[in-house]
């Protein structure tokens, strides 16, 4: 018997990355923001915010993991459906894989940030509701563009907190860097 497999891995040398809101509760903390570099080989990592000109610069390490710590800000839109600039550029000297994380006492989310090589035209969203079901804690996804006139249909799965009808499809036209959340008190699951 012969077996063939593709190998789709999460290496690369330029990414785009945002944050999604997180709960802003006295007692869950100041968020900070991180970013994880994982290589093979050490280099420089460059990360920018194009739409601001905000540019950092920070050294990875071989065979490891480095975590780059953001400058004290706020990395993230508040609230539903409006055009932020916020969209994080990282650009590497060697293949890495990078993660993102939001840290805050009670709530810290994290993911696994996707090179531009393997960025797809179509996304369907998983993003159920909070614990408590409350306006404090709405379902959201968010969006980044790497491009300049970016055109993204929308289709929410369920009424927004921007007003905008379960299944009625809008478009957002965002340049390269900004980004565009969108909440729901509903489930947002299977929002195209």
């Amino acid at each position: 018997f012969s077996g063939n497999a593709q190998e789709f891995g999460t290496k690369g040398k330029e990414f785009w990355l945002t944050y999604l809101e997180n709960l802003d509760l006295i007692f869950n903390g100041s968020p900070q923001f991180s970013i994880y570099v994982s290589a093979e080989s050490a280099g420089v990592a460059t990360v920018s915010a194009p739409a601001t000109g905000l540019t950092l610069d920070f050294n990875y390490s071989a065979n490891g993991v480095t975590e780059y710590i953001l400058p004290a800000a706020l990395f993230y839109a508040e609230g539903s459906e409006s055009i932020e600039n916020l969209g994080l550029k990282i650009t590497t000297e060697t293949e890495v894989n990078v993660f993102a994380v939001h840290y805050r006492i009670f709530f810290t989310e994290a993911s696994v940030v996707l090179p531009n090589e393997l960025l797809a035209d179509n996304y369907i969203v998983s993003a159920a509701l909070d614990f408590n079901f409350e306006a404090d804690s709405p379902a959201a996804f968010v969006i980044v563009a790497t491009e300049d006139n970016t055109a993204i249909e929308i289709i929410p799965s369920s009424l927004t907190l921007g007003l905008r009808p379960e299944g009625i499809p809008f478009i957002v036209t965002l340049n390269s860097g900004q980004i565009y959340q969108v909440q729901s008190l509903g489930d947002l699951s299977g929002s195209e």
